[in-house]
């Protein structure tokens, strides 16, 4: 058996995973063989999927299905890989996503924490003049921007 982490990306709205995106952690499964890399993450992939019908994990962590830009940890110990759901299948990640600790919350509590300590409504990565560095695909406003437009 293989043990895979899901991380919810906070960072992505269905978008492919970039470097630099907010991931926190989901839950955990075990494929029922040995299956390892892509193999093991689709495994998750499946299991982590609300079809027409509550699911008592994520329900309980206030986590959505997996989806394009989620992360899964394969593996334990000094001897895991990193994969992001991508539009088609997985990429395998070169490095370890930037993480936020849930600290006993649920994932939507935590998101809307973060979205709240940000005043922003996405957990993108910002530059000096407050703008999304994510280039691709990011269709949301910032709650600072939609606050303004507001006025």
């Amino acid at each position: 058996m293989t043990t895979v982490t899901y991380y919810n990306n906070l960072s992505s709205r269905f978008d492919r995973y970039v470097a630099g995106d907010l991931v926190v952690e989901v839950d955990a499964t075990e494929t029922p063989d040995d299956r390892i890399g892509a193999a093991a993450a689709e495994a998750a992939w499946v299991f982590f999927q609300r079809i027409d019908t509550p699911h008592a994990i994520l329900d309980f962590h206030g986590a959505p299905s997996m989806s394009v830009g989620d992360v899964v940890r394969v593996g334990d110990g000094p001897d895991f890989q990193w994969w992001a759901v991508a539009d088609l299948g997985w990429t395998q990640l070169d490095g370890e996503p930037r993480q936020m600790a849930r600290l006993g919350k649920t994932v939507a509590a935590a998101r809307d924490e973060l979205r709240e300590s940000t005043g922003h409504l996405c957990a993108f990565i910002f530059d000096e003049g407050q703008r999304c560095t994510r280039a691709q695909g990011h269709q949301g406003e910032c709650a600072s921007e939609t606050r303004e437009r507001a006025k």
